[in-house]
């Protein structure tokens, strides 16, 4: 059974019974925020929050019921939500691990050595997502549409590093928390690289600065009207 969404004109919000095959329980539970984490966006108002609650959506699920869905920016917010999942999901691995005992002996038994290599890698990814990324592009909305994704890109490569050494850290020491703090530089990265609206804001002000009369969301989104020409005065 399918209805209109009254948040979102055009999109279809399903209802789902105690007999369909997704459960039902997680459904009723989650289906409020669940369109607007990852599904419609939250139009004009999505943040970081919406990201980290689409982030523990099972992907199948995710992709089975964001059918449709193709709004470009919409799109980049669920492969930023992917990203964090990725977190959650290592996150798992690590309780499991270490909770079971499943790990051997480890082989490094100078945690707090691992630690401060840990937290000086970190900072220094965080630190290079925020130089190599080139400025977004003005000239053309098609500039500014692959500097803006260009720049996405490689600071989630960068700023997801942390989390990768905090997990290694773990395998090495056994000790979670060395994986907790990779995760929490990670966080910081990706809530600096996010497509939220306010980051998508604060870009915005940088752009008029510069003298940019683009609009940088509707550019995301894939809005035909930024592309026509201005009308030559008569």
């Amino acid at each position: 059974m399918k209805e209109r969404s009254s948040g979102s004109p055009g999109l279809v919000r399903h209802q789902f019974s105690r007999r369909d095959p997704v459960p039902w329980l997680l459904t009723s539970m989650h289906l409020r925020w669940h369109d607007r984490a990852v599904f419609d966006d939250g139009g004009d108002n999505w943040g970081v929050r919406d990201a980290l609650l689409g982030a523990v959506i099972p992907l199948p699920l995710l992709v089975a019921r964001s059918a449709g869905r193709t709004d470009p920016l919409t799109v980049l917010r669920r492969i930023f939500a992917s990203f964090c999942q990725m977190i959650v999901f290592m996150g798992i691995v690590v309780v499991v691990l270490w909770t079971t005992d499943a790990l051997p002996d480890p082989p490094l038994d100078q945690p707090f050595v691992a630690a401060a290599i840990l937290a000086v890698a970190a900072s220094l990814f965080l630190v290079l997502a925020q130089v190599i990324p080139p400025p977004l592009d003005c000239t053309t909305p098609g500039a500014l549409i692959t500097t803006y994704r260009l720049r996405f890109f490689v600071r989630v490569a960068l700023t997801e590093t942390p989390v990768l050494f905090g997990f290694v850290a773990f395998m090495l020491t056994n000790r979670p928390d060395l994986y907790l703090l990779g995760a929490a530089a990670t966080i910081i990265g990706f809530a600096l690289a996010a497509p939220t609206t306010r980051n998508l804001e604060r870009d915005q002000d940088e752009l008029s600065t510069r003298g940019c009369a683009i609009p940088l969301i509707p550019a995301l989104r894939g809005d035909p009207s930024i592309w026509d020409e201005p009308d030559d005065p008569a």
